[in-house]
C-alpha cells in the first residue's frame, strides 16, 4: 500500500508536524527526492526549508537546533504547524456570526463623508454622474474591494499589518466634524413655536451681513444665518481667529470626548463585541436614511423627475464629470482597502466571499443613491422658496452665504471644476475673490439640509426629521471611525502578539486617548484650518494610489505565490467548475485593469487634481497658510513614498550582500518572495471513505501557541539498529557517488513508508551532521525498505 494510500485510511490527523531538517552542501548538484508530508495532508517543497519567515509584517529567523560541523553545513530549521487553521484563527479572534464582516466593510465604505459628497456631485451632474460612478465602480472599484477582501481571508491576518496603520491619520482628523453635529442634534429639539437656530443671526463670525440682510424683510438673511451658525455659534470664530491658537472651545471638546469614549467601549473587548455592535451601528442610520428618504419623496418627491432631465450626451464627454466620478469611486471603495483587508482577515475560512462582495457593493449604492435622492428632493425644498443654493468658502466672512434668491445670477456649476476631498469638497467661490478656496466641510450636514429647515420651518419639516437626520449622521460617523480604529489596534498588537494580545483592552484605551488628544487642535479656533490641511494632504489621492499600485504589484507580480490569482480563485471558489471561469476573469481584472487603472489615476490625480495645480498656482497666493505649512504638505504626501522606497533599497542591500551560503539567485528570492513557514496549507477532510482536500488559505504563525514538549522515549532495539543501518548506508551512497561521479536521480530514490516529513539525501560530508529522521512511535523501518536505499 502506497503512503498516500495509508494516510487516507488513517483514523485520525495529528494536530501538530515538526519539521527537522539537516543539510550540507557538497561540491555536486544532487537533486533531492520530493518531501513528503503525508501525516498532515499537504506538500513542503525544498524552498519552503528556508531560514527566514514572516510574521505580522516582520522576518522573523527560524530556530536553530544544532550548530555546524563546518561552514559550509547549513544549521538545522525547526518549525512548527497546525493544520486545525480555524483553532489558530480564533487565538486572534474570529467573527461571532459570518454576516458580521459585511457589515463591519458596510460601515467603512459608506459614512457621512461619501453620503455628503455624493449628494453634492449628484446635484450638479444629475442622473449622468450615477451612470457614470456606476460604470467606474464595474472598471475598478469592486475588483479592487474584491481582491482586499480575498487577500485578507486568504492571509488570516497580519502579514502586512503594519501596511495598514495610515487609518489613524484619517480617523483622527474625521472625528471633529462629528462633534460638531452634536450641537445639531441638540439644538433640533425644539417646539412648533420656535424657529431653529441656524435660521437666527448670531455673533461674531458673518454676524454683520446676516443683520444687514434680514433688516431688509427678506429670507435673504437666511442665507447668512445659516452659515453663521456653523461658524459663529459652533465653531466660534471671528475675523482673524487663526491668530487666537491657544484657545479650545469646550463643547467641541467635550463632544469629542465622548465619540472616542464610544469608540473604546465598542471595541474594549476586542472583535467579538464589535462584531455584534456592528449590527445596531448599521442597520438603525439605514431604517433612518430610508424613512427620511420616503418622507421627503412624498412632499418634494416630483425633483427625480428632473434629476433625469439633462444634457446627456454634454455630460458624458465632459472629462471633468468623469474625472469627479473616478475620484469618488476611489474614495469609496479604494480608500479604505486596507482597512477591508484587515477586517476580513478575521473570517473563517470557509466563508463566501462572493456573497460578502455582492452584499456589500449592492447595499452599499442603494444607500448612496437613496441619499443622492434625499438631497434631491432636499434642494427642492429651496428652489420652491424662490432660493438657491450655492458654494461657499470657510475662510473670510464674505464667502460662507450659502443661499441666494433665484433672481440673481449664479456661477455656473457645470463649467466649474470642483474637488472631492476626503471631509469636504473644493467649489469655486461664489464670490469670485482668488484668496478663497471654496472649501466647506460635510455641506449635506453643515449647508443644504440645515438651509432647507430654515426656508420650510418647523410647521412645514417637524423637528422630529432634524432629530433623526443628525441622529443617522452621527452613528454613520460613529461606525466608520470604529471600523478605521480597530485596524490602528491591532496593527499595535501585531508587533509582538504573543506578549501585547493579552494587554488588549489597556492598548485600546491607550489609543484612543491619543486620537483624542490628536484630535484637540482641531476643536480649536483654528480646527477648520487644521481640517483643510489634512483634508489637502490626504484627500490629494495620487501618493495613495501609488502605494496600492506598489502594494499590488509586489504580491501579484513579484511575491506570486502563495499570493497569486490561481491561489486566491481556490479560496474564492470551492468548485472546479466555478474555478475555470473565474480564475480568466479575475486574472484579467487583478493583473491588468487594476494596475493599469491605478495608474492612470495616481497621474490623474497628480496632474489634474488640486496637488498639482494649487502648488504651482494658487498655493503661493494663499494667505492663511505659513511657507513652512505648504512645504509639510509635500512632505507628508511624499514621506509615505521615500520611506516604501528606503525599507525596499535597505532590504535590498541586506539580502544581496555576498554570503557564503546563499547563491544569488536564492539571495534574490529570499528578498523578493521570502519562504513563510506555513504557507500553502491544505486541509483534508475524510468523508464516507474519500479523502476531499480544500484549501484553507495562510495562518498567522506569529498567535500561535508554542507546542507542549514531548516526552521522546528512548530508540528500541529495532530502531536503533535501522538507524545505524540507514546512516552506514548513506555515508556508502556517497562514497560511491563522489567515486564515479554520477547524480541519484529522484526517480530512483525511493519513498519511505513513514510519517517522516521531510527527508534528504544528499551525501553527507564525514565531519557533518547526518539527517535524522523523527519516527512516529508505531514505525518500524523493514530490512527490505533498508535494503532498497
Amino acid at each position: 500500500m502506497s503512503n498516500l494510500e495509508e494516510d487516507a485510511t488513517s483514523p485520525s490527523v495529528p494536530d501538530e508536524v515538526s519539521l527537522e531538517t539537516r543539510s550540507s552542501e557538497t561540491s555536486q548538484d544532487i537533486s533531492p527526492p520530493p518531501s513528503y508530508t503525508q501525516t498532515a495532508n499537504f506538500t513542503t517543497t525544498p524552498q519552503q526549508t528556508s531560514g527566514t519567515r514572516i510574521a505580522n509584517g516582520f522576518e522573523q529567523t527560524l530556530e536553530s537546533g544544532v550548530s555546524t560541523a563546518s561552514e559550509n553545513v547549513q544549521p538545522a530549521i525547526t518549525t512548527t504547524v497546525r493544520t486545525d487553521h480555524d483553532d489558530v484563527r480564533s487565538s486572534r479572534g474570529l467573527w461571532p456570526y459570518d454576516s458580521c464582516v459585511i457589515f463591519a466593510c458596510f460601515s467603512c465604505v459608506v459614512g457621512i463623508y461619501n453620503i455628503s459628497r455624493f449628494a453634492v456631485l449628484v446635484h450638479v451632474y444629475k442622473a449622468c454622474f450615477l451612470v457614470e460612478f456606476i460604470i467606474l465602480s464595474c472598471v475598478f472599484g469592486f475588483p479592487f474591494l474584491y481582491l482586499q477582501m480575498a487577500l485578507g481571508q486568504h492571509l488570516g491576518s497580519g502579514l502586512t499589518d503594519m501596511w495598514y496603520i495610515s487609518p489613524a491619520f484619517k480617523g483622527v482628523y474625521t472625528t471633529v466634524p462629528i462633534s460638531w453635529l452634536f450641537l445639531y442634534f441638540k439644538d433640533s429639539f425644539i417646539t412648533t413655536r420656535d424657529t431653529y437656530k441656524w435660521g437666527q443671526c448670531h455673533p461674531k463670525f458673518g454676524f454683520r451681513s446676516c443683520l444687514e440682510s434680514r433688516n431688509l424683510s427678506t429670507d435673504a438673511y437666511l442665507g447668512w444665518s445659516v452659515p453663521n451658525y456653523l461658524h459663529g455659534r459652533i465653531l466660534e470664530r471671528r475675523p482673524g481667529a487663526y491668530d487666537h491658537k491657544e484657545e479650545f472651545k469646550f463643547e467641541i471638546t467635550f463632544n469629542l470626548a465622548i465619540i472616542w469614549l464610544l469608540v473604546f467601549i465598542i471595541l474594549c473587548k476586542g472583535i467579538r463585541l464589535y462584531g455584534k455592535l456592528t449590527y445596531v451601528i448599521v442597520i438603525v442610520p439605514l431604517s433612518s436614511l430610508l424613512i427620511m428618504s420616503v418622507r421627503m419623496m412624498e412632499v418634494w418627491g416630483n425633483a427625480l423627475t428632473e434629476l433625469f432631465d439633462v444634457q446627456w450626451k454634454r455630460v458624458l464627454i465632459d472629462s471633468s464629470s468623469w474625472f469627479l466620478t473616478a475620484r469618488e469611486v476611489f474614495l469609496t471603495w479604494v480608500l479604505y482597502g486596507g482597512v477591508i483587508l484587515q477586517l476580513c482577515s478575521h473570517n473563517k475560512a470557509t466563508s463566501n466571499m462572493t456573497r460578502n462582495i455582492v452584499t456589500v457593493g449592492i447595499a452599499g449604492m442603494l444607500t448612496l443613491i437613496i441619499s443622492s435622492f434625499f438631497s434631491v428632493c432636499t434642494m427642492k425644498s429651496i428652489t420652491v422658496r424662490n432660493m438657491t443654493y450655492v458654494p461657499s468658502s470657510y475662510e473670510i466672512e464674505q464667502t460662507i452665504r450659502c443661499l441666494q434668491p433665484l433672481s440673481k445670477p449664479t456661477i455656473s456649476r457645470m463649467n466649474s471644476t470642483p474637488i472631492n476631498l476626503v471631509i469636504g469638497e473644493i467649489f469655486p467661490s461664489s464670490s469670485g475673490l482668488s484668496v478663497t478656496s471654496g472649501y466647506q466641510v460635510l455641506r449635506l450636514a453643515t449647508e443644504i439640509f440645515p438651509s432647507a429647515l430654515a426656508v420650510q420651518g418647523v410647521n412645514i419639516i417637524s423637528s422630529f426629521w432634524p432629530i433623526c437626520f443628525y441622529f443617522m449622521m452621527i452613528i454613520f460617523g460613529l461606525a466608520q471611525v470604529t471600523g478605521m480604529w480597530i485596524v490602528v489596534v491591532e496593527s499595535i498588537i501585531a508587533i509582538k502578539p504573543n506578549i501585547l494580545l493579552g494587554w488588549q483592552t489597556v492598548i485600546t484605551l491607550t489609543s484612543c486617548i491619543a486620537g483624542f488628544l490628536l484630535g484637540l487642535p482641531m476643536t480649536s479656533k483654528i480646527g477648520i484650518y487644521v481640517l483643510y490641511f489634512m483634508d489637502f494632504c490626504i484627500g490629494s489621492l495620487w501618493w495613495i494610489s501609488v502605494l496600492y499600485l506598489v502594494m499590488l504589484i509586489a504580491i501579484l507580480f513579484i511575491r506570486g505565490r502563495p499570493y497569486g490569482t490561481d491561489q486566491l480563485v481556490t479560496v474564492i471558489a470551492q468548485s472546479q467548475s466555478n474555478q475555470i471561469w473565474l480564475l480568466p476573469i479575475l486574472t484579467f481584472q487583478w493583473n491588468v485593469v487594476l494596475p493599469i487603472s491605478l495608474m492612470v489615476l495616481s497621474i490623474s490625480f497628480l496632474r489634474s487634481g488640486n496637488s498639482w495645480s494649487i502648488w504651482a498656482e494658487y498655493a503661493e497666493e494663499y494667505p492663511f497658510w505659513a511657507p513652512w505649512v505648504k512645504k509639510l504638505s509635500v512632505l507628508i504626501q511624499v514621506l509615505p513614498l521615500i520611506l516604501v522606497v528606503g525599507v525596499a533599497t535597505f532590504q535590498g542591500f541586506r539580502y544581496l550582500k555576498p554570503s557564503s551560503t546563499q547563491a544569488f539567485h536564492e539571495r534574490i528570492q529570499s528578498w523578493c518572495f521570502p519562504v513563510f513557514a506555513s504557507a500553502d496549507i491544505t486541509s483534508s477532510v475524510i468523508r464516507d471513505g474519500a479523502n476531499q482536500t480544500s484549501t484553507i488559505g495562510m495562518i498567522n504563525t506569529a498567535y500561535e501557541e508554542d507546542p507542549p514538549p514531548k516526552y521522546t522515549p528512548p530508540p528500541s532495539y529495532s530502531s536503533a539498529t535501522a538507524r545505524m543501518v540507514v546512516k552506514f548506508l548513506n555515508r556508502r551512497h556517497s562514497v560511491l557517488a563522489l567515486a564515479t561521479g554520477q547524480t541519484t536521480s529522484s526517480a530512483d530514490s525511493p519513498s519511505i513508508t513513514s510519517s517522516v516529513e521531510l527527508v534528504s539525501y544528499e551525501p553527507q560530508p564525514e565531519n557533518s551532521v547526518s539527517f535524522l529522521p523523527r519516527c512516529a512511535s508505531s514505525f518500524d523501518l523493514k530490512t527490505s525498505e533498508v535494503l532498497t536505499i
